[in-house]
């Protein structure tokens, strides 16, 4: 029976339709780590355009990530975003936005600088301060959302995402160990998070469809 809205079936865009939303998410999701580490080992790596690319993946990003959102409030039966939703988006997306304008100018000034003492610690923990923003916003979405359905649904993905994001740092850290993969640092963590739920949030899309 499909779910109903003020006695019309409910805006759906279809099992197609986010695959291919979670595909192109994680298509540039990957294309823009490979093309960072790309310029970093290449040496094509530039302050000033690595603060350009991050600022045009985020924005790309966050109109890709509100496209089912903008749809569906565009179809027959489609309902407007969730008062603790529009809330978690206002402070997540913003955090992150700001994260990625800090990470590059921040990293570049401490390798070229080399600064110590107290502006030392405070470049260096600077781009921490949105992030936990972000995960403050996560957190405060469980606490507002009152539809135990839709909440029930966020948790699920989230839960997912991390066991994801845990076995990924399992087998890439034993692969670090022994040298047969590059380095990357445990501040990465929170973004490969963020990837995996993409795909985890279609996995419970399709099991509580």
């Amino acid at each position: 029976m499909n779910a109903m809205v003020d006695g019309e079936p409910k805006a759906k865009l279809g099992p197609v339709f986010w695959i291919g939303w979670s595909a192109l998410i994680a298509l540039l999701g990957g294309g823009y780590i490979f093309g960072m580490f790309y310029a970093v080992t290449h040496n094509l790596w530039s302050p000033v355009w690595g603060t350009i690319v991050v600022v045009v993946f985020m924005v790309v990003m966050f109109a890709v990530a509100f496209t089912p959102y903008l749809l569906k409030s565009r179809m027959k039966g489609g309902v407007k975003m969730r008062p603790a939703m529009r809330r978690y988006t206002m402070r997540f997306l913003p955090a992150m936005f700001i994260y990625g304008l800090i990470l590059i100018p921040g990293t570049s000034y401490f390798v070229e600088a080399k600064p110590t003492g107290l502006l030392a610690w405070a470049i260096a923990i600077a781009p921490a301060i949105p992030v936990l923003f972000a995960i403050r916003a996560v957190m405060l979405y469980h606490k507002e959302e009152d539809d135990e359905f839709l909440k029930a649904m966020a948790a699920q993905s989230q839960l997912i995402a991390m066991g994801l994001t845990m076995a990924v740092c399992t087998v890439y850290g034993f692969l670090d160990l022994y040298r047969l993969v590059p380095h990357v640092e445990a501040w990465a963590v929170f973004p490969l998070w963020a990837v995996c739920l993409c795909p985890a949030q279609l996995l419970t899309w399709r099991r509580f469809k």
